[in-house]
């Protein structure tokens, strides 16, 4: 049974018992967390009448991240100091139980895990999907969706589809053909004006303040590229300049 199937029974078996689900991403989410935990609310109040709550514990920093939330709606909140005692049953997306990155109670089972990175320990949790391969949370999101509906919402699609773009540098990182097969597939429900929007955003002089900063103090070792950013605004910066960093035809590795 794929990963995608078996995330379908899971919410089927256990819907009326997880439900009200919060939703948690790590504390500073990311386009692929954002559209991860967008495409599991759908998912699950759509089709198996799950109600659930998208919540972070620091802030949504870069400028396409807000942008996304903004154009597509996504109804994502502020973790609030009593959200893990209002909702028993929590799903971590694009993070998982122990890592270092959100506001998961360290001694808490979740209920559901979704996410991409791979870890050296089973995570701590009723059911979990972890595909180190897939090249974006996003895309195991995707392939449920797909699976269970002929249609998507349009917001969510375009959410899905930029979260893939985002994670894996324009599919420039993607080797595995069914991950492109995935964002096709989700690219025909996409509002394509949106994307485009989000993927063009008008961005604020810190930015290019920090880009500079990091082309100035990068340093190569081997194909490794190296750069100091010295304090910055949001940890989302880090991963922008690392992103446009690694485009450099020399570097493997940022």
């Amino acid at each position: 049974m794929s990963d995608a199937r078996k995330l379908l029974h899971f919410l089927s078996k256990n819907r009326a018992r997880i439900s009200p689900l919060l939703i948690l991403t790590h504390d500073y989410p990311d386009p692929d967390a954002l559209a991860g935990a967008f495409g599991l609310q759908y998912l699950a109040e759509k089709h198996f009448s799950i109600q659930s709550r998208i919540a972070y514990g620091g802030v949504i920093g870069r400028v396409e991240n807000r942008e996304t939330v903004r154009i597509l709606k996504i109804p994502a909140f502020k973790l609030r100091p009593g959200d893990f005692k209002r909702y028993s049953h929590v799903a971590l997306i694009d993070t998982q139980p122990g890592f270092g990155n959100n506001s998961f109670p360290k001694q808490k089972k979740a209920a559901l895990v979704i996410d991409q990175h791979r870890s050296d320990i089973r995570p701590n949790a009723e059911f979990a999907v972890i595909d180190p391969d897939c090249g974006a949370t996003s895309v195991i999101v995707a392939r449920a969706l797909l699976l269970q509906s002929k249609t998507i919402s349009k917001d969510v699609a375009t959410a899905l589809a930029y979260g893939i773009l985002s994670d894996t540098l324009n599919l420039y990182r993607v080797s595995n053909p069914e991950v492109i097969s995935t964002y096709s597939k989700i690219l025909a429900f996409c509002g394509m004006k949106d994307l485009s929007r989000i993927l063009n955003p008008a961005r604020e002089k810190r930015f290019f303040i920090t880009l500079v900063r990091g082309i100035q103090n990068a340093v190569m070792a081997s194909h490794l590229l190296v750069t100091h950013l010295g304090d910055v605004d949001h940890p989302d910066l880090v991963s922008q300049v690392a992103d446009f960093l690694l485009t450099y035809r020399l570097a493997n590795w940022t």
